[in-house]
């Protein structure tokens, strides 16, 4: 496996602004989407041996409607060349099994993803013309605003007594990992195990309330 730089300060905000998604939600999803969002966290990294860039962003919302459970991550990574021009995008397509995304030239200058569902799983494509045309979008601002993962935010993150954060650590400290064809799991790398699947819904069980609470927000 290459090494892989984690970069810090001003580079990394520019990395990570320059690769950062347009964000796109399905009509009729927009009040489910961006009110209760908390930010976009992200972390930059550099292959030392390929030059390429790769950036793993955060998507984070105090609460889930369904299933309901509070605190939400939708996990995504761009890796791009070294001329920022960009090569692959990994989404959560659903409970966090990998979906894997590659323009059909090689490679691309934008990313565009599409939050599909109530519990926010994404895909991506490289064209505008390749969403749906009633598809809405939402600035990173409306999402709570770009924000640095640092080792505190994973700290609290990880730590949460309900639905803590459950990104695989070998993939916060290289995506590129994302590249094996055997890693198909944000969290367990390889195909979960019917045990694992239970201890996650375990994990993942809100207040009870969480739904009430996301019935009466939604009134207003």
């Amino acid at each position: 496996m290459s090494k892989v730089a984690v970069l810090s300060g001003r580079e990394a905000r520019e990395v990570a602004r320059h690769l950062l998604p347009r964000i796109f939600v399905r009509e009729g999803l927009w009040r489910r989407i961006v009110p209760n969002a908390t930010g976009v966290y992200y972390r930059a990294y550099r292959n030392e041996e390929t030059g390429e860039y790769a950036v793993l962003y955060l998507f984070t919302w105090e609460s889930q409607s369904f299933p309901p459970h509070e605190h939400d991550y939708e996990p995504v990574v761009v890796i791009a060349d070294e001329r920022f021009r960009v090569k692959e995008v990994y989404t959560d397509k659903f409970h966090y099994f990998v979906g894997k995304y590659s323009p059909s030239r090689g490679s691309a200058k934008r990313v565009y993803l599409l939050v599909e569902n109530v519990w926010r799983s994404m895909s991506g494509c490289f064209a505008r013309r390749s969403l749906p045309r009633e598809a809405v979008e939402v600035t990173v601002n409306e999402l709570g605003g770009l924000r640095q993962l640092t080792d505190y935010h994973l700290k609290r993150m990880r730590s949460r007594t309900v639905n803590p954060l459950a990104v695989n650590e070998a993939i916060i400290r290289n995506p590129f990992v994302l590249r094996d064809p055997e890693v198909v799991h944000w969290a367990t790398l390889r195909s979960p195990s019917p045990a694992d699947l239970w201890r996650d819904l375990a994990k993942n069980v809100g207040l009870p309330n969480v739904a009430e609470k996301e019935k009466e927000r939604l009134k207003c």
